[in-house]
């Protein structure tokens, strides 16, 4: 047997020190949407996973940073009464034939763009400047005074007004387009009129002393175009401008591009419309003296027709820098069938005929690959299958690939085949349960029959909890039964729920948000085998989160206690300290914790890179899950106090902690407590020191097991040394069973 001296001498070798194990009083959140690799079903790279998911996403291609290939815009965000329409900004770091896309921000230059852009070089000198809508379809015109390599923007004109000095409105909800249809070498304004089904046309007629862009009105009707959309229902039919019988004289939002899609030197016409599943195609066969514009086709790409939920966006750029244009079209949600597109919506066809003889094939239907389950995701962070690591589940309110006519939700299982410091995720299953059984589902997972497996409890929009049990076990789950409305729980719409033993007796808990925006404590008065619980509650702490609740406990600031971190809808997330005790908590909110999130936050708060603190992940309305990584700084600590590699480590059936500095000089005297958490963050065993004055050799044997000694199962486990003082220093550890 190896002496203590020996024992030191080898830790020492191996001696590390380590962040602090969880979060400290105040947050330091980045954002990063590709923090680890990620697979989609297929074994294909997501190249950005946790993007937030894209509802009605309206892109550009454009080299704003003038190194010759086209960087990506997108806007996803519309403004709002309180927030802003923001650009994502992706930058090509490729080349102009093969792009490769890495994302800068999702807020360029914090411009707020409204519900509409265009990027155009409006005074020919040889940069990009941007119009965007200011407010109720007013426009905005940014000159661009950075230049063609380093774009800035500044506002020349709040509300653009035309030559007779009257402003200049476009219908809300509709996409104009500014072109030059006249080949006179400037651009001229088109809208799009919903009411009518018409193009308005403003001719450009030069710059203002300001370097503003005048635009004469012409006319409500350009070229006497009228769109009728598809119908709906049951109607007279009516006959279009084309004499093509409709079913229904139906006008709704639409989008215009404006190319010459055949290289014959003149401009045709894209137009989708809210009420059209495809793009209508408006070729022109005059010229740029005399245009003669007219429906060519309904469905478009005539190889290949896009058939969608209908108000398809069209943009065209050369992509692959072939000398032809190839084709972008935004979904952004029309009259028909709107779920099919909540996931696949920014469609790419490549063209593969020629600049004059266009041919489109569709290469994918998303062409910013991300983590999208379609609508309002809800994520769960649990090690399913017994491995060490966190696998990650998310629930969906309706999924478009559900067999069922409803379109019923359906439950994510991404595995982590990862390190446990490394974590890969890759999609294992669309429909982990393969029970269609409601819609918005929330999961969670807990052991609520004590038979150290993890059960599955899922919260719907009707307002009950199903139940799953695991009959399984901890390494092979399985789920094969719902009791859809577990101890008669309702809380009316929208359950999400979370267990936790709030009161520290030995049981799980239960907490539900709902729709209101309130929080329901249900007590579990029995046992941790056979739980009952009874509604104390439903108005939690007073808690008020507005419309819609999510709640997640968390132990944030390390003191033993749960704090609690609720998303909403509108109000973005609340984080509640328990300013009282583990057994009395006490609640108050804390304004630490600061990040930007969308709708309907769903929060998870787990170190999933077992790194010593805890990262954020939100689901959101868009379908997608945002994460943000926590670069807490790591602590500086005194030399003479230190926490030395456990030994063994790996370990099976125990192993030693021994407390000293590299250099030998044990500092046991300031020891006040050592305890051991597990990934999620929860304390397993805890070990308190007297302040003796005694600095002679201090070890601790863990035999893997908790505080009621049962044994733990394999994975990461951190131990914790704090000082009389204060300090913290954290080591980890590694139990294979």
């Amino acid at each position: 047997m190896k002496s203590k001296a020996a024992i030191i001498t080898l830790l020492a070798a191996h001696f590390s020190l380590f962040a602090p194990l969880l979060l400290a009083q105040e947050f330091d959140f980045v954002q990063k949407v590709s923090p680890f690799p990620m697979q989609g079903r297929n074994g294909e790279a997501v190249d950005f996973p946790f993007l937030g998911g894209f509802n009605a996403p309206r892109p550009q291609l454009v080299d704003i940073d003038g190194d010759g290939d086209l960087d990506l815009f997108i806007q996803e965000e519309s403004a709002s009464s309180d927030s802003p329409g923001r650009l994502m900004y992706f930058e090509n770091i490729g080349t102009p034939q093969i792009f490769k896309y890495v994302w800068r921000t999702n807020a360029y230059q914090d411009l707020d763009v409204g519900n509409w852009y265009k990027f155009i070089d409006m005074d020919a000198d040889g940069d990009f400047d941007l119009f965007t809508e200011n407010s109720l379809g007013s426009i905005r015109y940014w000159q661009n005074s950075g230049g063609a390599n380093q774009a800035g923007f500044v506002l020349t004109a709040d509300s653009l007004r035309d030559a007779q000095n009257a402003l200049i409105v476009f219908d809300v909800g509709s996409l104009p387009e500014i072109a030059d249809i006249d080949c006179d070498g400037d651009a001229d304004l088109f809208i799009g009129r919903s009411a009518a089904g018409t193009i308005s046309f403003y001719e450009n007629i030069g710059l203002s002393a300001q370097d503003i862009p005048i635009f004469k009105f012409v006319t409500d009707s350009f070229q006497d175009i009228s769109i009728i959309g598809q119908a709906i229902g049951n109607s007279a039919p009516t006959t279009d401008n084309t004499g093509e019988t409709r079913a229904l004289a139906r006008h709704g939002n639409s989008s215009l591009s404006i190319v010459d899609i055949n290289n014959d030197l003149d401009s045709d016409i894209f137009w989708g419309d809210f009420f059209e599943t495809s793009l209508i195609f408006l070729e022109n066969s005059g010229n740029c003296a005399v245009p003669d514009i007219a429906i060519t086709s309904r469905e478009f790409p005539l190889q290949e027709p896009l058939l969608s939920a209908g108000f398809n966006a069209p943009r065209f750029d050369d992509i692959d820098a072939d000398g032809d244009l190839d084709m972008f079209v935004a979904v952004l949600g029309g009259a028909f069938a709107p779920t099919g597109n909540l996931a696949s919506n920014l469609y790419f066809y490549r063209n593969t005929g020629s600049s004059t003889a266009p041919a489109f094939a569709l290469v994918d239907t998303q062409f910013v690959s991300m983590l999208d389950v379609a609508a309002h995701a809800m994520p769960a962070f649990v090690d399913i299958d017994n491995d060490g690591d966190l696998d990650m589940f998310i629930g969906n309110e309706a999924d478009p690939d559900s067999p069922l006519t409803a379109q019923s939700a359906r439950l994510y299982f991404f595995e982590n085949n990862g390190a446990v410091d490394a974590p890969e995720f890759a999609l294992a299953s669309k429909d982990y349960l393969e029970n269609d059984f409601s819609f918005s589902f929330a999961p969670t997972f807990a052991d609520i029959d004590g038979d150290n497996d993890f059960d599955l409890f899922i919260g719907d929009w009707s307002g009950r909890l199903a139940f799953l049990e695991n009959t399984g076990s901890a390494g092979s789950p399985d789920f094969p039964t719902v009791i859809e409305n577990y101890a008669d729980i309702d809380v009316g719409n929208y359950c999400t729920p979370a267990f936790i033993d709030i009161d520290a007796d030995g049981d799980l808990d239960l907490f539900t948000g709902e729709l209101d925006g309130s929080l329901n404590f249900y007590r579990n008065t029995a046992t941790a085998s056979v739980p009952v619980f009874f509604l104390e509650d439903e108005k939690f702490a007073t808690i008020d989160m507005g419309d819609y609740s999510t709640p997640f406990f968390k132990d944030v600031d390390n003191d033993g206690d749960w704090d609690l971190l609720v998303g909403s809808d509108a109000n973005g997330l609340m984080l509640f300290r328990n300013t009282g005790t583990a057994k009395n908590p006490v609640f108050a909110q804390d304004s630490a914790l600061s990040v930007k999130v969308q709708s309907r936050s769903a929060p998870a708060l787990v170190d999933v890179d077992a790194d010593g603190d805890l990262d954020l992940f939100v689901g959101s309305e868009k379908g997608g899950l945002l994460f943000f990584d926590n670069l807490e700084p790591e602590e500086s600590t005194p030399v003479d106090f230190a926490l030395l590699q456990n030994y063994p480590n790996p370990f099976n059936s125990g192993t030693t902690i021994l407390f000293g500095t590299e250099k030998g000089v044990l500092a046991a005297a300031d020891a006040s407590q050592l305890a051991i958490y597990n990934l999620n963050g929860q304390m397993i065993r805890e070990w308190s020191f007297a302040d003796t004055g005694n600095s002679a050799l201090q070890t601790i044997h863990w035999d893997g097991t908790d505080a009621l000694g049962n044994n733990v199962s394999s994975g990461v486990y951190f131990s914790r040394l704090r000082s009389h003082s204060g300090r913290v220093v954290t080591g980890k550890m590694l139990l294979l069973r």
